[in-house]
């Protein structure tokens, strides 16, 4: 979404469901995940791995890709004038900004993750929907809109 920074949010008291909407708010957890290498716990996190090696061109040693892991837990976004849910829909997020971790494994091995933490201040853009299963009934639940994923912005 062009300029999802600058546009104008819906407070979660005043979401209508279908009608597709951006809220900003805080993070609060309902479970966790647990980011490896760095023992932090988060919503969500994105990990990438990657190793110093040959290219397959050959020739220049290179750090390539190893493998992605991306683990989610539902949590909530609220606001002060209420709560909104975020299902696991890891297929369905896209998220940007934020902080980058690092670290080292081994001198040709090296990890890198983005995590979203309970507290963090967020905008989510998605659609407003009734819960189903076993997602909370209080709240209204977030889905993806039909043109695209679910959109997050760290603060």
């Amino acid at each position: 979404m062009l300029f999802f920074r600058f546009r104008r949010t819906t407070p979660v008291a005043k979401l209508t469901v279908g009608q597709p909407a951006i809220v900003e708010g805080k993070v609060v957890a309902k479970t966790w995940v647990t980011l490896p290498y760095a023992e932090q716990k988060g919503v969500f996190y994105a990990l990438t791995q990657s190793t110093f090696r040959l290219s397959e061109r050959g020739g220049r040693r290179l750090w390539l890709v190893e493998s992605f892991d991306q683990q989610q837990s539902g949590f909530w976004v609220e606001d002060g004038t209420g709560r909104l849910y975020v299902p696991i829909q890891p297929r369905h997020f896209n998220v940007r900004g934020g902080v980058m971790l690092q670290g080292d494994v081994s001198p040709t091995r090296r990890w890198s993750a983005q995590l979203i933490k309970e507290g963090d201040r967020i905008r989510v853009y998605g659609t407003p929907d009734k819960p189903s299963g076993k997602e909370p009934k209080e709240n209204l639940a977030l889905r993806p809109s039909p043109e695209q994923a679910i959109q997050v912005l760290i603060h």
